[in-house]
């Protein structure tokens, strides 16, 4: 989903800073003039370390935090003046927040209660909710009596129950199991579907983020990294913040050298040679280049076109899917392929100590122009 027309855009954040006091004296910033924007039925994900900014700016956008400096906008209106309870969003915390003496469909209707809505649409409203998130007939039983996984979706029930027109996810899987979680992530999607809503979902973990969203907003220091789809920020990160957040990678710095034929050859600091695409690049240019594990093939007969690198075999791990060969370079340092598991005749009878050339494609290598992440 793009969200290039102002019009299309449900949520926008202009310029959002925020500053606390450190206990420990002085100063901290926690959003540094944060500008972004959600479309309609988008599912956002905030991605980036504690600290980084990400939580605080969902608990602006939900009124709990008030802005030093900025706008927020959701469906074109002006949030200043507010409160939590009268803007159209509601929020799915880490700890689901339940209330452990009533019963999962008093929890879900909880908030009809509050409004006064009659019985018999309550009561409906409860059931189709509950059937939404896959909990029919599980309306009597106590919080208590349910996993963690049927107890985060009594917390999605809840908060979807009064149609908001967004959703906000503070790292809601993350007490959940892998197996589970891995489920929920699929689950979350799917509901987000459904419902036809606007999600901005927070995690620190690259595979959520991946699987589930629209965009991911990379974060660091309150700024925003990047801003892309899941391929855009796993194929071709900004900056070097970017390409180690998400994904495994391996990075060389160096220095265009020559360019030839839409292909740039570039000199590590370490002394070795690689090839790159030149469509980024002039002669002469300090840039970051970047590999990915599995764009790394195990060269085998004689020479081929495809340029490669070289290396001595350390470790081979079979991982389920695929194996992951661990090498030392000349240079010194690591470099990790990953070969897939249909490809494993490549990896019979490798050993420690083996001398190994891995190919690459030129078009494989993403160049990033050397900066400083901001």
């Amino acid at each position: 989903m793009t969200t290039n027309d102002p019009s299309s855009h449900f949520v926008d954040i202009r310029q959002a800073t925020k500053c606390f006091t450190a206990p420990e004296g002085g100063m901290i910033t926690a959003l540094d003039g944060v500008s972004l924007n959600v479309g309609a039925n988008e599912f956002v994900t905030l991605l980036g370390p504690s600290g980084c900014g990400k939580t605080t700016l969902l608990r602006a956008i939900s009124g709990f935090e008030e802005l030093d400096v900025g706008e927020i906008f959701i469906d074109g209106q002006p949030m200043a003046d507010n409160p939590p309870h009268r803007r159209p969003v509601n929020t799915v915390f880490q700890n689901y927040a339940l209330f452990p003496h009533l019963s999962v469909g008093d929890n879900v209707g909880y908030s009809l209660d509050v409004a006064h809505v009659a019985k018999k649409e309550r009561n409906a409203r409860v059931v189709n909710t509950l059937d939404l998130v896959g909990l029919s007939g599980l309306e009597r039983r106590k919080p208590s009596q349910l996993s963690g996984g049927q107890q985060q979706r009594v917390a999605l029930a809840r908060a979807v129950i009064n149609q908001p027109k967004l959703l906000l996810l503070d790292e809601p899987l993350s007490a959940l199991d892998r197996k589970l979680r891995q489920a929920m992530q699929l689950e979350l999607k799917t509901l987000q579907n459904e419902l036809g809503i606007s999600f901005v979902f927070v995690t620190h973990d690259q595979e959520e983020a991946l699987t589930m969203s629209d965009r991911i907003v990379v974060m660091n220091g309150g700024r925003i990294q990047q801003i892309g789809t899941p391929t855009e920020i796993y194929d071709r990160p900004d900056n070097t913040f970017v390409a180690n957040i998400v994904g495994e990678s391996k990075l060389f710095e160096a220095a265009v050298v020559e360019i030839a034929n839409g292909l740039a050859r570039v000199k590590t600091d370490t002394g070795m040679y690689l090839t790159v695409e030149s469509d980024r690049v002039r002669h002469g240019d300090k840039v970051t280049v970047l590999i990915r594990p599995e764009h790394l093939q195990i060269q085998s007969g004689g020479p081929t076109e495809r340029p490669s690198i070289s290396g001595t075999l350390q470790q081979s791990v079979f991982v389920g899917t695929d194996f992951q060969l661990i090498a030392n370079l000349p240079d010194g340092g690591v470099l990790k392929a990953v070969i897939r598991d249909s490809a494993r005749d490549a990896v019979v009878g490798l050993a420690s100590g083996m001398e190994l050339s891995f190919q690459y494609l030129p078009s494989s290598m993403h160049v990033i122009l050397s900066k400083s992440p901001v």
